[in-house]
């Protein structure tokens, strides 16, 4: 078995057949850049400030998507094969691609002081949410497309454009922030990733939340900081990245 670890901040990874294709950024001075490697040979996308969080390989083709420009100038984008395409002309991010037989997704926001999550098929965009509220992780199922992110800052999981707020456990009584950042489906179940802010005392503390079709489940105890990148499921058994700090 062969390990990966490229890049100066690796965030994706997609195997196909014997392949292995990993995105994120590299530094350059005091800028940044959207990189794919493949097989451990990296691949700049672009030449100027940008980065690259999610990718899918579908077939011969390669998607991957990220962003170009500062933080606040930021435009969502859409590299399949190296060739760019820009899917908004005003502040926007892509956070998740996804393909389903000919249908491009990808999800993000648009928007940055009132951002609100997208969800582009093939290009066109669909706002998610009006008000406040991100996309972050998107998957397709049959004729169904599963969006993560938040939405009014509570975890939220759209289905086919319709937003349900993840449920959170009594235990955790003093809630601050919701947040969910990776949705996998598997045998008809959806699993959905996620953080939740808990104030204790003076303290704003963080639990790491696995959904089961709504049904939390609580994975971390109350830490100082936690974040999490994503699930994936295999044989019945759940895979889960991210980190914790206590």
């Amino acid at each position: 078995m062969s390990f990966y670890v490229v890049g100066t901040r690796p965030n994706s990874v997609f195997v196909s057949g014997s392949d292995v294709y990993v995105v994120g950024t590299v530094s350059v001075g005091q800028d940044w850049r959207a990189t794919l490697w493949v097989n451990g040979v990296p691949e700049t996308l672009s030449g100027t400030r940008s980065s690259a969080s999610s990718v899918f390989v579908s077939g011969s083709d390669v998607y991957v998507v990220g962003q170009a420009g500062s933080s606040q100038d930021s435009r969502a984008m859409l590299w399949v094969n190296g060739v760019p395409q820009m899917l908004s002309n005003t502040t926007s991010r892509a956070n998740s691609v996804f393909v389903s037989g000919s249908d491009v997704y990808v999800v993000g926001f648009v928007g940055w002081a009132n951002r609100r999550a997208t969800l582009w098929v093939n290009g066109v965009p669909h706002t998610l949410s009006n008000t406040s509220s991100e996309a972050a992780s998107v998957f397709v199922s049959g004729s169904d497309v599963y969006v993560a992110g938040f939405h009014g800052n509570r975890a939220t999981l759209w289905v086919n454009g319709v937003p349900q707020t993840l449920n959170i456990p009594q235990t955790i009584r003093r809630i601050d922030a919701s947040d969910a950042a990776s949705v996998f489906v598997s045998g008809g179940d959806v699993y959905v990733l996620g953080v939740v802010e808990e104030l204790v005392g003076c303290c704003e503390l963080e639990r790491v939340m696995l959904w089961v079709n709504g049904v939390p489940q609580v994975l971390s105890g109350s830490e100082s900081s936690a974040s999490v990148r994503s699930v994936f499921v295999s044989n019945g058994n759940v895979f889960v990245v991210g980190n914790i700090r206590e």
